[in-house]
Parts: structure tokens; sequence; C-alpha cells
């Protein structure tokens, strides 16, 4: 029922984008999230343990994310060496360094630092459910899923790369299956290798930190290819760049992992 819902929403939701200008939608998010974080800070602590609202690590992390994705979003049109574009980078660097100091120095960090002291979990946070990967994992381990799904995607990508303009839908969707299948295989496995780094009371902070790290990867990496495919002289052009040079990124994220297999 929710795929049927899905898939007759999509037409009204594309509609939707269509009439409004994308940067109406992103002001209107935006006075919605702050709204979100002033709830969350008057919700009743819990009763195993209160933490303090983290209003600079929230804030200073909120504003970080906008001005950065704005970067990359507009730096196409308006040039990445307009004053704006250039604020913006300002003041994702100012954000980075408060967000930093406020976890370093701060009595309730949002995000302790010391959470990236593992280098297993740096990797796999870069790095980031089918339901095979369990079984897959308990035969092989975790390296096996997890450098196989990042092999596959890097096929995927590669291959479309390499498709013609003219090609038939069908077979675009046929060599997309690698990329959604090796996906599918990494992040799970991901996620145990984070856990199994990370003292038990941080866990769920640490979960949470993945959860933004992929929402964030992907975000920036959707600006980013509209970055480039704005930056070139044709779309597909624009898209082959963009493809390849995931792929190169993730097969230098799965030689990461072996590395780290190998010296542990």
């Amino acid at each position: 029922m929710g795929g049927s819902v899905a898939a007759a929403a999509g037409p009204v939701l594309g509609a939707a984008l269509t009439a409004l200008d994308w940067r109406l939608i992103f002001f209107v998010n935006l006075p919605v999230g702050a709204l979100a974080l002033a709830v969350l800070a008057r919700v009743t602590p819990s009763e195993r343990g209160s933490s303090r609202f983290d209003w600079t690590g929230q804030v200073s992390a909120v504003l970080g994310l906008v001005a950065v994705t704005y970067a990359v979003i507009e730096g196409g049109d308006l040039a990445y060496g307009s004053p704006v574009i250039l604020a913006a980078v300002a003041v994702t660097v100012v954000a980075v360094v408060v967000f930093l100091g406020a976890q370093a120095r701060g009595r309730h960090p949002m995000v302790p630092l010391d959470l990236f002291g593992s280098r297993v979990v740096a990797t796999a946070l870069v790095v980031a459910l089918n339901p095979r990967v369990a079984r897959v994992v308990g035969k092989h381990g975790r390296v096996l899923p997890i450098v196989g799904g990042l092999l596959a995607v890097v096929v995927g990508l590669v291959a479309l790369s390499l498709l013609p303009a003219d090609v038939p839908v069908l077979l675009v969707a046929a060599v997309m299956v690698p990329v959604g299948v090796g996906g599918s295989f990494t992040v799970p496995p991901v996620t145990a290798m984070i856990l199994d780094h990370v003292p038990g009371h941080p866990a769920g902070t640490a979960s949470g930190v993945l959860s933004t790290a992929r929402q964030l990867g992907g975000s920036l990496a959707v600006a980013g290819y509209g970055a480039v495919v704005a930056g070139q002289a044709s779309f597909q052009a624009g898209l082959r760049i963009s493809l390849l040079a995931s792929a190169v990124g993730l097969a230098v994220l799965a030689v990461a992992v072996l590395a780290l297999h190998r010296a542990a």
C-alpha cells in the first residue's frame, strides 16, 4: 500500500517542484528544522540519564550543512569565486571550527570527538538492508560484503558512464542493478563494524552519526553532480564525469577497508 501511495504521490510532487522554485522549498525547510530543534530542546529528559541540549553544536552543525550545500548547488550558476559563494564557504569554515570546538570542550557534546579515534569508525563513516547480508557476514565476515559491495557499485557506475545517450531504458535499469545491490551489501556490515569499535554508552550517538554521514554524503553528491553537469557542454558529459569520479572514490574506499582489515 505504501508503494502505491508513493507512486501516486510522485507526479503530484513533481508538479509541485516544477511550479515552485527549489529555493522556496529550501528556505521553508530551514525554519522548520530550526523549529524542530527548539521543540527537541523542550522534550522531557529521560529518566535513565539527563543530558543538556548542545545548542552550540546543533546550531553550528545546521549552519555548516546549509552553507556547504548552498555553495555546492549554487556555485555552478553564480561562479565559485562570486562573493555569495565565498561567503557561504566562509560560513561553512567558521561553523565547522565552532562545532569542533564545542564538541571538544563542551560539557555535553552532541557528537563526542573520541568516537572518531578509531580508524575503523572513521573509514566506515565515509563508506556509509539486504536480507541476505547477515547470512553472508556470518559465513565470510564483514570485509567481504563491504569490499564486494563497493566494487559492485564501481562496476555499475563505470558501466553507466559508458552507455550512449540513446540506450534503451531497460538496459539502463539492468546496469543499475549492481549499484543498488552493492550498496545494500555495504551498509549493514559497516554499521556493525562501527558499533563494534564504540563503547556501549555512545553506541546510539555513533549510529546517529553514521546515518547523518550517509544523508550528508547523498545530498552533497546530488549537489556536486548538478554543479559538474552545469559546468559541462552537455548533460551526458557532466554525468559521465560525475559517475567516473564516484567510481574512483569508491574504489579508493574499498582499498582502505582492505588495508584496515590487514592491519587489524
